[in-house]
């Protein structure tokens, strides 16, 4: 009878290692397995123009050619782009997880007509029909306008306004500047002179 046991036991054992050996072979030949990635960036010049003053038309649409696009793999970079119009639609990707970053402009870089548009997307490569990947990037930094009375552009003849930002960058804005100013949020002070 203990030897009965000792035979079930022992089937049980190598039928475990079997399965667990099967599944080793089916993970390493799943990894070689790659299907192909296309992406789709959405950013409209209403991303930036928002609120354009005084019903003015807003800038020009943006170029999403001139967005990076950077793949990763958990933390690691697998895949850049300078330019996004270098991407080839079908590009291949072993199986798994991974996150696309889409940008255009620089959070620490301020001024007029430089916006910091990015936006990111995590996706899935599971079969080898491909992955459509659609990333929507929005603006991330703060848009300052200055705009005066009318009752104030009457009284003075002449006048300015300067807009230090959170990093120390100075901005000028003289009387006729109607464009937006891009900075990263925090703290600003405005001088008017």
């Amino acid at each position: 009878m203990i030897m009965n046991k000792i035979r079930v036991f022992m089937a049980f054992i190598v039928t475990a290692f079997l399965v667990c050996s099967c599944d080793r072979d089916e993970q390493n030949s799943s990894s070689d397995k790659q299907g192909t990635l296309s992406v789709q960036l959405n950013a409209s010049s209403e991303t930036i123009n928002g609120g354009t003053r005084s019903g003015e038309e807003g800038e020009a649409a943006l170029n999403v050619g001139d967005f990076s696009l950077n793949i990763y793999r958990g933390e690691t970079l697998v895949q850049s782009w300078d330019k996004f119009s270098t991407f080839q639609k079908g590009t291949m990707f072993p199986y798994g997880t991974f996150k696309a970053e889409a940008s255009l402009g620089s959070m620490n870089d301020e001024g007029f007509d430089k916006p910091f548009v990015y936006g990111t997307n995590e996706f899935t490569i599971n079969s080898a029909d491909g992955t459509d990947v659609p990333i929507a990037c929005t603006l991330q930094n703060a848009k300052i306008t200055v705009d005066y009375t009318e009752a104030f552009k009457l009284f003075f003849e002449s006048y300015s306004a300067r807009v230090v930002t959170s990093l120390g960058n100075a901005i000028e804005f003289s009387s006729i500047e109607t464009r937006e100013a891009y900075v990263k949020p925090g703290t600003i002070n405005v001088y008017v002179d």
